[in-house]
């Protein structure tokens, strides 16, 4: 789970280390989000908490499937510019 700080320019300690917002602060256990988010309310900081399922499935890749007939693949050489690659030729 994460909780991100979305109000831009403010200064949150996280871990005990200043840091300028927007961040994006992972949390432990559920004490850690109460006091996070007590912070940001006491604060008026606009934040957001993340599950981690949300955040597996925004990063999952999807499978796109081309039905053109011009399938067949392009193959290039790399020129590396190199003299030896020159002479090879």
């Amino acid at each position: 789970m994460k909780l991100k700080v979305k109000t831009p320019g403010k200064m949150v300690v996280v871990h005990n280390k200043p840091t300028r917002s927007p961040v994006i602060i992972d949390i432990v256990n559920d004490e850690q989000l109460n006091f996070y988010e007590m912070f940001c309310r006491t604060q008026s900081l606009e934040y957001e908490i993340i599950y981690e399922d949300e955040e597996a499935k925004a990063k999952k890749p999807e499978l796109l499937y081309d039905d053109s007939e011009e399938t067949e693949p392009v193959i290039e050489e790399l020129k590396t510019g190199r003299l030896l690659d020159e002479l090879i030729k």
